[in-house]
């Protein structure tokens, strides 16, 4: 039997790269509304070969399991010499801790792009750039990195594939569940008053996937 993921280039780097300290603090209380206001800013002041919120995916087959990587990049630049993957990033910290930082799940997150964009257009080069946004002064950090095809599918084979484990995982428990709970009986020799109605109600539910 096989079975069939979707998940999002965010999360899942947030889930294989996370690491560090409990605070959440680093790009500081932004509201969502402020954030994509500064991204559309930016968006529109690119040239014309800018495309942005391009989506895009990748489905990777292992075994019996196909998991489907998916998401919707910042922008992309396709110029005539150079493909560059944008990722924008909003913050209320000084950007100088940003330029000396560099944030595994940011670079993730847009790498896992660049390999999935260089898939789909046939690319031995993509660059990728961090552009990090003060929503409070306006100013703009750009970070450019070049990878080559082999790095960025190196990159993207060996998330997905630590990510793919824990997966496994999680169907071989699913199973055991499953198998486990077929074979539960009513733990009372009789229903009391309105528990068969209730567990009757309950079945079709779940059936129905409905609440």
């Amino acid at each position: 039997m096989s079975h069939r993921f979707n998940i999002a280039v965010r999360s899942l780097v947030e889930f294989v790269l996370r690491s560090g300290d409990l605070g959440s603090g680093y790009f500081g209380a932004v509201r969502p509304i402020e954030g994509i206001r500064a991204h559309q800013k930016i968006q529109q002041q690119r040239p014309d070969h800018y495309h942005a919120e391009v989506p895009l995916s990748h489905a990777v087959r292992k075994n019996n399991v196909e998991l489907v990587v998916s998401g919707r990049v910042d922008g992309i630049f396709h110029g005539p010499e150079q493909v560059v993957i944008e990722e924008i990033k909003t913050t209320l910290r000084p950007l100088k801790e940003l330029q000396a930082a560099r944030n595994p799940i940011h670079w993730g997150q847009a790498k896992c792009y660049a390999f999935m964009y260089a898939v789909q257009e046939n690319l031995e080069q993509v660059a990728v750039q961090l552009t990090y946004v003060d929503l409070q002064s306006g100013e703009q950090c750009e970070i450019l990195h070049e990878y080559d095809f082999a790095a960025l599918r190196d990159f993207f084979e060996e998330t997905v594939e630590r990510y793919l484990h824990w997966l496994m995982i999680l169907a071989r428990w699913q199973a055991g569940r499953d198998d486990s709970l077929q074979k539960l009986t009513f733990p009372f020799e009789i229903y009391r008053a309105g528990q068969r109605a209730m567990a009757g109600e309950t079945y079709r539910a779940i059936r129905d996937q409905k609440q």
